[in-house]
């Protein structure tokens, strides 16, 4: 009758050992993935900007505007003013 008990409460404790490593495992896989969503999130967001710029300069005037805007080009006889504040 002991070995029966000693068995049973080594077997409960190998048990318990296994529910709480794995219920480890799975809290790390689910935080894991919770990162990866964010990520995936965050990609989109970003890819969507992208594509938006995409359209935006793919319009010459757009793109004629952004040149001149953070480059300082200028057409054959157009002038440049700048003002302050």
């Amino acid at each position: 009758m002991k070995i029966l008990i000693i068995f049973l409460v080594i077997f409960l404790f190998a048990l318990g050992w296994q529910v709480f490593i794995t219920a480890k495992e799975n809290w790390k896989i689910k935080s894991e993935f919770k990162n990866l969503a964010n990520q995936l999130e965050a990609v989109k967001k970003d890819n969507e900007k992208l594509k938006a710029d995409l359209e935006y300069y793919q319009i010459p005037e757009n793109l004629e505007k952004e040149l001149k805007t953070r480059f300082n080009y200028k057409d054959s006889g157009e002038q440049t003013i700048i003002i302050t504040q």
